[in-house]
């Protein structure tokens, strides 16, 4: 081997290595790691939903989902969803996931412009170990995304990456369809067998990833 070889061989393996582990650690590539990513957000939320339930406030911040406080007595007109979500509470409460507070303090229905009214209360706030059920949940409002309270029947878990389409131009922006399976873990207590039985089995789902200056994020 020549000197010059003999100098420059271990830079050339030097300089390979280096754009190898560049491009796996290239936010943008496609690759399985990436799109986990990416879709990790989308299904952690998977099994999770707003509770329908009407909440009255202490004041005018509702930019705290939790605790729920609800009237004793229940709201005149409410939601038919809204009996179905007191029992969802209370049978939590009886599980250990909520704690449950009798209040008496002035208060009015959320999102409502009232007067504040002394009244009789019940706040539910999740335990150490139903917080991982009852947590803050975004939907969208006439005013924008917002968090409500929420109750998540299990944490989605993604099991593969099952395929993905080459990058497409969708109005000035690259995109991908992205297909994978999921599955629920660590079930909310109490659930039916054949919900528990139905969430724990691996679903399979494509979303659209547009590609960011950051890597991958869905659409």
């Amino acid at each position: 081997m020549s000197p010059m070889k003999h100098i420059f061989s271990p830079l050339v393996g030097t300089v390979a290595a280096v754009l190898a582990l560049s491009a796996c650690s290239d936010t943008k590539t496609l690759n399985d790691a990436n799109f986990r990513k990416a879709l990790e957000p989308v299904v952690s939320d998977i099994f999770c939903r707003t509770i329908p339930i009407q909440r009255m406030s202490l004041n005018d911040d509702l930019t705290q989902p939790f605790p729920i406080i609800v009237p004793v007595a229940p709201v005149e007109g409410a939601d038919p969803d809204d009996a179905r979500s007191r029992t969802l509470v209370e049978e939590a409460a009886r599980d250990g996931l909520l704690t449950r507070t009798e209040l008496n303090a002035p208060a009015k229905r959320a999102d409502f412009t009232l007067p504040l009214t002394r009244q009789a209360l019940f706040s539910y706030t999740p335990t150490d170990r139903g917080k991982a059920y009852f947590r803050p949940v975004e939907a969208k409002t006439s005013s924008g995304r917002r968090a409500f309270p929420g109750v998540c029947a299990a944490k989605g878990e993604i099991v593969d990456v099952v395929r993905w389409t080459d990058p497409a131009d969708a109005l000035g922006r690259t995109v991908s369809q992205v297909t994978f399976t999921y599955r629920g873990v660590e079930p909310l207590p109490g659930l039916p067998e054949n919900v528990h039985s139905k969430i724990t089995q691996p679903e399979e789902r494509t979303v659209t990833l547009v590609q960011t200056n950051d890597g991958w994020d869905a659409l």
